[in-house]
């Protein structure tokens, strides 16, 4: 028998307790506060390997451990903007509930990976995970799981642009949240229902359930529902054209934000306050806002957030006159083009440089962003495509 050393053995010991120790350390830091964020970032890119380690080693239980800490108890994932990088992990705990035929816990990934596709703008990946999930609700006897399949629903129909349907899934979760006493879950349920009733122009509806919600969060001390609240606030009021509430509202947002170390909400925020201060005309502070909110966007996976700000801050740079840096903004737009929340964008953002080039004298490059806007554009969105068709044929017939 061989003195030698058996050198796989020793390396498999030295990977098992480097993932033991990963695993403790998620563990001890699922507090829902910035010092515990600020740890797990720093060993973000060691958590995420320790995932990848874990389902090589077809580890489920070590697996569903890891991804709970970093999404359900402390959510990590979701609050530093690590959505598209923590993706693989959320799959990997899907696949691991599926193993061991964890019907709630499934679910419950099943619905983390709905909401990252949907954040990212990705209604037809999300559509089946929600109704997937949402099965799965049914046949099982956890009312809590319906109450969260109900406002997946909600917010697909919501992003699908079918408010009627929308709204309807989502009273039904806020009724069900009502009937089981989830009081933490419900903030989350109305403001998802006063976008939703926002957007079918029933602003003193929304204001209402947000407003109602508002008092009860602060005597909880729920800082986050509080921000989310002030958040729909703000989105109503923006919709009303009411500005001067929305500034009010999405800088508490952005505050509250900021004060429990939520990334991902505060650079929302600071893109939607950016926003709010240019439509009221002043457009040097909405420059500053929003330049730093690009800036700290770098940070995180939220591409919708960080499209709509490279656009709205080159609309601020127009306004001031700063043509190239208006350009330069826009042409950060380019990428997310694929995004199809993003169509009618990317199409005002063509329609401004070919504004910009005609300016400039650049008939060329005019007729070629004219072009852009017919190619991006769906046929639903026919006044800026009717618009662009007749300009171009303008300029290339005199």
């Amino acid at each position: 028998m061989s003195d030698e050393p058996n050198w796989l053995e020793f390396f498999e010991d030295r990977e098992r307790l480097w993932a033991d120790y990963y695993l403790d350390f998620a563990e001890q830091n699922v507090q829902r506060d910035r010092e515990a964020y600020d740890r797990l970032e720093e060993e973000s890119g060691n958590l995420l390997r320790v995932g990848d380690w874990l389902a090589e080693h077809n580890d489920a239980e070590s697996i569903l451990s890891l991804a709970t800490a970093l999404w359900q108890k402390s959510d990590f994932l979701r609050t530093r903007g690590y959505l598209q990088r923590g993706l693989p992990l959320l799959e990997q705990a899907c696949q691991a509930a599926q193993d061991k035929g964890d019907v709630e816990a499934e679910f419950n990934w099943l619905e983390a990976l709905a909401h990252v596709h949907q954040v990212n703008g990705d209604p037809v990946f999300a559509q089946p995970l929600y109704e997937q999930a949402f099965m799965l609700a049914q046949a099982s006897d956890a009312p809590t799981l319906k109450a969260h399949a109900q406002l997946g629903l909600g917010q697909l129909f919501m992003d699908m642009g079918d408010l009627d349907k929308a709204v309807t899934w989502l009273k039904q979760a806020l009724q069900t949240c009502r009937e089981v006493g989830a009081h933490e879950y419900e903030i989350e349920v109305i403001t998802n229902l006063g976008n939703a009733l926002s957007l079918q122009g029933e602003f003193n509806t929304a204001i209402a359930y947000l407003e109602q919600e508002l008092p009860s969060a602060q005597s909880r001390q729920d800082r986050r529902g509080e921000a989310e609240l002030h958040h729909a606030l703000g989105f109503t009021a923006a919709l009303a054209e009411d500005w001067s509430q929305a500034i009010i509202h999405f800088d508490a947002a952005t505050n509250i934000a900021q004060e429990i170390g939520d990334r991902f909400r505060e650079i929302r925020g600071l893109h939607n306050l950016g926003e709010a201060l240019l439509a009221v005309g002043n457009i040097q502070k909405s420059v500053t806002i929003l330049e730093e909110a690009v800036e700290r966007q770098e940070a995180i996976d939220d591409i919708i957030t960080k499209t709509y700000t490279h656009f709205y801050l080159a609309k601020a740079y127009r306004a001031l006159h700063a043509l190239d840096d208006c350009l330069t903004q826009l042409e950060q737009t380019y990428p997310f083009r694929q995004v199809p929340v993003s169509a009618a964008l990317a199409a005002e953002a063509e329609w401004i440089k070919a504004e910009i080039y005609l300016e400039q004298g650049n008939v060329t490059l005019a007729k070629t962003a004219l072009q852009d806007i017919l190619n991006l554009t769906p046929e639903h969105i026919d006044d800026i495509r009717n618009q662009a068709k007749l300009l171009l044929d303008s300029l290339e017939h005199g």
